[in-house]
């Protein structure tokens, strides 16, 4: 998914959950891992690109899987699930809640817009296929 569509889809469940829940703190908190999750393609791109790093180079790079590998560290279903029992145990807190959320959304549009093996969404299952981009 572009970035510009994480954006938009971001704000929007954002003021979803302000308007379900009146919290601005949820609202807010959603947004950070809803935009910001797809910042773990800049190691990837620093790593694996003998381009001058530019934003529009990375997305080209990240979105057309030029890289042989596909580490992505924070696109794991295993941490929505562990962000979940945070949310869990601190009672559903705000904060916690609003990031679960939001990463959740990232996660699911993510898997649903791309053309990816199922398994490339977990860590584990990216770790063991030594971060080879699974079809």
């Amino acid at each position: 998914m572009r970035l510009e569509h994480h954006v938009i889809l971001s704000v929007t469940f954002a003021g979803l959950l302000l308007a379900v829940f009146r919290s601005w703190e949820m609202a807010v908190a959603s947004l950070l891992p809803g935009v910001l999750l797809d910042a773990d393609h800049v190691p990837d791109f620093l790593v694996q690109s003998r381009e001058r790093f530019t934003p529009r180079r990375l997305f080209i790079a990240a979105y057309g899987r030029t890289f042989p590998k596909a580490y992505v560290l924070l696109h794991g279903w295993e941490w929505v699930f562990l962000c979940g029992l945070l949310a869990w145990w601190t009672d559903a807190n705000p904060w916690v809640l609003g990031i679960y959320l939001g990463w959740a959304q990232h996660m699911i549009a993510a898997q649903l817009m791309h053309d990816a093996n199922w398994w490339s969404y977990f860590f584990i299952g990216r770790l063991l296929h030594r971060f080879d981009h699974l079809s």
